[in-house]
């Protein structure tokens, strides 16, 4: 068993109150196990005998951040202890494997450092998959049929996933089939859109988010008919298939963005706030993806991931990304990542729910440190600091249906807090500056995530992965 909750005093911290956007100086935070008890003015909360006592004054005080679109190396000596020693105290999952849920229980039991895991069904694609030639071990399942969309379906509600992932490569028809049995299953279904269905078609299924924006330009283009026929017409004809997939719909995006309307965009912008829809734009991703010469090969960060990580993250980038590119194609996808969060503050201001994901572990996307970024990247689109940090806290919790116990600094919630050294409301990239992490009422002070560090950069240093883990 880990260090294990505790009575906790925090006395004269700010409290950021992520649902109004505002400072709260000066208050005390009692948490009694894993629960916030009491929050309010320092000078009406006195602090009961045998509380531990930790001095916020000059500190902030945030819920855990939650990082909506992640993926894994495999290693439980890695990612569980990253995430925490980041402020990461909510994950959801979006590759399923039988040891992320024993993971799960081990972290929810005390016995793992981690995080709290929502965790996705495998991938479930089309057939052929775009899986079907890359160096990865975890298992997806092609369809290929309506019955056999069902059929996964209900395999991965029986294995316990959380949500059926949905990938790109299925067809309208498989689409269909696992919307109505997962209504029949309760259980809701997310991910990628695919590229033969619409934007309004998955929504009017019920897709709860959609990840990524590679497909928000052929949606919002003006000559949408035609790109959305050539979406359809995508066929990988070079290995590995996802590199030749992300050169072709890179094409159609670039046409896509030239023949952007603004009008389409709105309509169906409000269509997915109606609908309570939510996009996880991974920002940070698409940096990469589309600025592969933003990447740094010495980043320090690429210390705290397993050996073979840096060949694996070259060939995601040289391989899947960017390798194939002319250098015309180079250029266009300098000016869609522009674009791209063009796309983010339209989906703003028309009231869309955003959820702060990374999609860690497919190029220069690091576990826990990579959310900051992205939320970086969300006030270079045009978000305040306050709107972005929202993304990572509140709207995650809205999202799962958890907001009446998580994702805010509030009485009755669960004691998953972040303690900072400056305001993120002033800068955003202030929650960085972790003083102390809070997570399932057990405190780690500097010194202890500082100690999780060294123990992911030894774990990391000692035992390399092979590629695609």
């Amino acid at each position: 068993m880990i260090n294990s909750a505790q009575r906790l005093a925090i006395t004269h911290v700010t409290v950021v109150d992520v649902i109004n956007g505002r400072s709260l100086p000066d208050h005390t935070v009692l948490i009694t196990g894993d629960r916030i008890d009491r929050v309010g003015p320092a000078d009406r909360i006195p602090v009961p005998e045998g509380f531990r006592v930790v001095d916020g004054t000059g500190r902030h005080l945030i819920p855990g951040l939650a990082d909506m679109h992640l993926h894994d190396s495999g290693d439980e000596r890695i990612d569980p202890p990253l995430l925490i020693a980041n402020g990461v105290t909510t994950v959801r999952q979006m590759w399923g494997t039988p040891y992320l849920h024993e993971w799960r229980r081990r972290s929810d039991s005390g016995e793992l450092v981690g995080p709290r895991w929502v965790i996705a069904s495998p991938i479930v694609d089309g057939r052929p998959s775009l899986w079907e030639d890359a160096p990865v071990e975890q298992e997806y399942l092609a369809v290929g049929t309506e019955d056999e969309a069902r059929a996964a379906v209900r395999r991965v509600k029986g294995e316990g996933a959380d949500f059926v992932k949905v990938y790109s490569r299925l067809s309208p028809d498989a689409l269909r089939a696992i919307a109505d049995e997962a209504a029949r299953l309760d259980i809701p279904f997310a991910g990628h859109l695919p590229d033969a269905v619409s934007l309004e078609a998955a929504i009017d299924l019920g897709q709860r988010s959609f990840e990524h924006l590679h497909r928000f330009g052929p949606e919002t283009s003006r000559s949408f008919e035609a790109l959305q026929a050539a979406m359809a017409r995508v066929e990988p004809d070079w290995s590995p298939k996802y590199g030749s997939w992300f050169q072709q719909v890179g094409r159609i995006e670039w046409d896509a963005a030239n023949t952007h309307s603004a009008h389409r965009a709105a309509r169906l912008f409000d269509r997915l706030a109606a609908a309570g829809a939510a996009v996880c734009p991974t920002v940070v991703l698409h940096r990469v993806l589309e600025r592969p010469d933003s990447v740094d090969p010495r980043d320090r960060r690429l210390d705290y991931l397993p050996g073979e990580m840096k060949s694996f993250y070259e060939y995601i980038v040289d391989g899947f990304y960017s390798g194939h590119r002319t250098p015309e194609e180079g250029f266009q996808h300098r000016v869609l990542f522009q674009w791209r969060l063009e796309v983010v503050a339209s989906l703003e201001a028309a009231g869309v729910r955003l959820l702060a994901g990374t999609d860690t572990m497919t190029g220069y996307v690091f576990p826990g440190f990579s959310l900051h970024d992205e939320l970086g990247l969300f006030v270079a689109a045009g978000l305040t600091p306050a709107r972005a940090l929202q993304t990572a806290t509140i709207e995650p919790a809205r999202y799962l249906g958890r907001d009446h116990r998580q994702g805010s600094v509030d009485e009755g919630k669960v004691a998953d807090l972040v303690l900072l050294n400056a305001d993120p409301l002033a800068d955003i990239a202030n929650t960085q500056a972790i003083r102390a992490v809070i997570s399932r009422g057990r405190l780690y002070d500097r010194d202890a995530l500082d100690g999780l560090l060294d123990g992911v950069r030894t774990a990391a240093a000692e035992t390399p992965v092979p590629q695609g883990a």
